[in-house]
């Protein structure tokens, strides 16, 4: 299993300190670091950061290897390394029992999903994903008895279709959501403060509230698509 790097570890560790009285800790994966450089997805870590969940990023293609210009790491590797910066926060006595939450951006969605799949991180409690290609993995969603938040950017018939379809025999506890603002390959002005509305409140029901509906692993199986509209940011 690959290390972290010392300066996601560094960052991590800012983070966690950082952290004060927050209620929960949200981990952020990102594909690279161009995604967690973007305003956006900064500005949803405020949004949370606000409503006393820590945020926590970290990159699958490591600061070393950006660096490096090497090749984005394959599904495999980044895999793993989400599992590493589990088992590290596991190990933080600043993570005093409060629960944590996964959420992957992008190119991040797949790896995030079959990291939490089957034997996912027992750290883990609940897990957002925003965009990507959840609709590839059909076999790793079967497995994956986190609660799961699926949110899609505006997008077309078919995308939606296919995401549906893939999610329909998961474990009970998913929800589908597709804003109606597009979020790639930019996002229009208001969808990630959308997308903010819908994370603090799946945050707030499955780490601050769970209830026996959020949880996989019940008896049948459900995949429940709601097409929402743009919330109001306003009140965050």
């Amino acid at each position: 299993m690959p290390e972290l790097d010392p300066r996601d570890r560094d960052s991590l560790q800012q983070a966690l300190q950082s952290a004060g009285d927050a209620r929960a800790l949200l981990l952020v994966a990102h594909a690279d670091e161009a995604s967690r450089g973007q305003p956006g997805h900064a500005f949803v870590a405020d949004v949370l950061r606000a409503n006393g969940f820590a945020t926590l990023p970290f990159c699958l293609k490591t600061p070393s290897e950006s660096a490096a210009g090497t090749r984005r790491p394959g599904m495999r590797r980044s895999q793993q390394y989400i599992h590493a910066v589990c088992d590290w926060l596991a190990q933080q006595p600043a993570l005093a029992g409060r629960p944590v939450a996964l959420l992957g951006l992008g190119e991040a969605v797949r790896p995030c999903i079959a990291a939490a799949a089957g034997q996912h991180p027992a750290v883990l409690r609940s897990l957002l994903l925003l965009d990507g290609r959840a609709d590839q993995l059909p076999h790793h969603l079967l497995k994956l008895n986190l609660p799961t938040l699926f949110v899609l950017g505006r997008c077309d018939a078919r995308r939606l279709v296919r995401h549906s379809a893939a999610l329909r025999d998961m474990p009970a506890g998913h929800r589908l959501e597709m804003l109606h603002l597009p979020t790639e390959p930019q996002p229009a002005p208001g969808a990630l403060e959308a997308f903010a509305c819908m994370a603090r409140a799946w945050l707030e029901s499955t780490l601050l509230r769970p209830g026996p509906s959020m949880h996989g692993g019940g008896a049948g199986r459900t995949a429940a698509l709601a097409q929402v509209s743009l919330c109001n940011p306003e009140p965050i």
